[in-house]
């Protein structure tokens, strides 16, 4: 009977364990948004940069995929120079079970005056550890088509 009582605690110990940290990588991933979110409020270009491998995939909408960060800096540079606003909401996220890679999906909420640019669209980014937080290896984002309101 105490073999079967301490197996049980032991597994429930490890469950535990296993729950907690991977609600510890979850709170990185979010506290990854903040950073990146903080980053765009403050046109932090060099920030946003480094959140983003150097061989980085970045798939835009109707473009050529492209490798590096030079899409990256150009789109964030330009995003920062006309004043814009880029706010990424999470919406799902995903993690592998070896905590290799993460999957984030969400909302991007883009809009520059000076064009009269007022846009909602999807973010994918495909995630890896790197240090003590997480780097962007695929940035695929697309933006939605605006509705018709008038009928």
């Amino acid at each position: 009977m105490r073999i079967a009582a301490f197996g049980a605690a032991l597994t429930l110990t490890a469950s535990m364990a296993m729950a907690d940290a991977k609600q510890e990588v979850l709170d990185s991933l979010h506290a990854f948004n903040v950073r990146f979110n903080e980053y765009t409020v403050t046109k932090n270009v060099d920030g946003l940069v480094g959140l983003y491998s150097d061989d980085t995939l970045w798939i835009e909408q109707n473009k050529p995929l492209v490798q590096g960060q030079d899409a990256v800096r150009q789109t964030f540079a330009f995003l920062a120079s006309k004043d814009a606003v880029n706010d990424h909401s999470i919406d799902k996220l995903v993690v592998a079970d070896d905590g290799s890679l993460a999957v984030m999906v969400g909302t991007a909420i883009v809009k520059v005056e000076e064009f009269n640019l007022d846009t909602t669209g999807t973010f994918l980014f495909v995630l890896r550890p790197h240090e003590d937080s997480w780097q962007i290896v695929t940035d695929m984002w697309h933006q939605h088509q605006p509705h018709d309101t008038q009928q």
